[in-house]
């Protein structure tokens, strides 16, 4: 899918549930995160407290993933024809059938509920690509991986030891050297922030990169996106659903978004492992971002959840200034909830991925 660098999100969206849940004082909660592939936004809605969501990303292939995501869920009664779009079948066999099933659900269910002629053109090139190997192997991340495990794993099953060893021969300059994996020319990020951020994840035989080459399994985190579970998909339903009216997808940076309300809770992902600015310059932003589009405190406000995978998060809120602003025992609780190789217990182990909620 051209452009499109995750098609699958590394977060567990429990832990935004975690905190709009734990003592929440209002009936309806309004959430700003971040879109990427529309996971965590989509989560989001099968929680009874959540209202609204606005969700954004600088990613023009983002926003059309997820907007499909969302429009495909409005037809459905329950997840099952959505685990057949994302193509979560495991075994060889199975994701053949898939296919042409996959292409005949498009053709007579989803193709003409999309918002656009755009959408529909957009969606028709992708037919041979994310349409036939399903939309959660069609970002650069999951293309890099599945084209790795077939060259270096073969098609035999070997033992875990031996994947293990042939992961070890996967060099990170290999990864680096791969136009598919991060298409750093066109990105904003500094170089410097995406060759630590891999290196931590890639350190180890139970790693996170070694993790999705071990099982060739999607999403990262233990935990399935609520959409495609039948609790969280009829618990969405019942809260109201997947419409316009509970979800928003926007074409921005989230740090320049300019919505007309303001949001309880507002979940940055590890957008600033990926700042390429000075720390002076994003505490600037996050104070901005916290005076002008968090609810005020006695509303019941919870806070900015901010994820790190590069590590050393504690700290560099302290240098920034926001060291009376979040809890470590809170964030060491909310590490508890995230079930990610990325962010979660393990990462907090290796000492990398953390989190932290700002008030």
């Amino acid at each position: 899918m051209d452009g499109l660098i995750f098609a699958n999100m590394n977060e567990d969206y429990r832990a935004e549930l975690h905190v709009l849940q734990k003592g929440c004082r209002k009936t309806f909660c309004s959430v700003l995160c971040i879109a990427s592939s529309g996971d965590t936004a989509l989560s989001l809605l099968s929680c009874p407290e959540v209202s609204y969501v606005d969700a954004v990303d600088t990613s023009a292939a983002s926003r059309r993933l997820c907007t499909f995501k969302q429009h495909a869920l409005c037809k459905m009664d329950g997840p099952e024809k959505m685990r057949l779009l994302m193509g979560q079948a495991t075994s060889h066999e199975q994701r053949r059938r898939d296919v042409a099933a996959r292409l005949a659900l498009y053709e007579a269910e989803i193709r003409h509920c999309l918002p656009t002629e755009e959408d529909k053109d957009y969606w028709k090139g992708m037919r041979t690509s994310a349409l036939t190997y399903g939309l959660m192997h069609c970002g650069a991340r999951e293309r890099f991986l599945t084209r790795a495990r077939r060259e270096w794993l073969g098609e035999e099953i070997g033992t875990l030891a031996w994947k293990r060893r042939a992961i070890h021969s996967l060099r990170l300059e290999n990864v680096m050297g791969s136009h598919t994996v991060l298409p750093l020319q066109a990105s904003s990020y500094s170089a410097e922030a995406v060759v630590e951020s891999l290196s931590n994840a890639w350190q180890g035989s139970d790693s996170y990169f070694a993790h999705l080459y071990v099982t060739g399994l999607f999403p990262s985190s233990g935990c399935c996106p609520a959409y495609l579970s039948d609790t969280g998909h009829a618990a969405a339903l019942r809260a109201g659903g997947y419409g316009p009216n509970r979800l928003q997808f926007h074409h921005s940076d989230i740090f320049n978004f300019s919505p007309s309300l303001t949001y309880d809770l507002i979940s940055l992902s590890n957008v600033v492992d990926w700042w390429p600015g000075t720390d002076e310059e994003l505490a600037n932003a996050l104070h901005r971002m916290r005076s002008k589009l968090l609810s005020p405190q006695e509303e019941g406000a919870k806070g900015i959840l901010i994820r790190s995978a590069v590590g050393g998060l504690y700290d560099r809120l302290h240098r920034m200034g926001f060291g009376g602003s979040f809890s470590v025992e809170e964030s060491q609780e909310l590490m508890e909830v995230e079930s990610s190789l990325y962010f979660g217990r393990y990462a907090a182990h290796k000492h990398s991925g953390v989190i932290a909620l700002v008030r």
